[in-house]
């Protein structure tokens, strides 16, 4: 069975900011961001190991920024943060 995937109230901020972000910028790539998350979720179920580490029990999914731990509940989703920042502002984030 694929575990669960589980949003923390941080991570569904991120999502909400950069839905926000993009659709203000040109309307509709918020929708297309979306797909790109809903498809990443698919992916991670299937394979949870596929993220590489990151930090400590942190993985990241360079498709869009998605950081995640694994427990017993399943796939729980961090944040989504902008890779291109730097390494201690991302773990800074994490650590909100």
């Amino acid at each position: 069975m694929n575990p669960e995937v589980i949003w923390t109230a941080r991570a569904e901020a991120d999502l909400l900011r950069e839905f926000s972000r993009l659709e203000d910028s040109i309307e509709g790539s918020g929708t297309g961001f979306l797909d790109m998350i809903e498809s990443a979720s698919r992916l991670l179920r299937l394979n949870p190991e596929m993220a590489p580490c990151y930090s400590d029990r942190y993985r990241r999914l360079l498709l869009r920024g998605l950081v995640d731990t694994r427990d017993s509940r399943g796939i729980v989703i961090h944040a989504i943060c902008d890779l291109r920042q730097d390494r201690e502002a991302i773990l800074r984030h994490l650590r909100l």
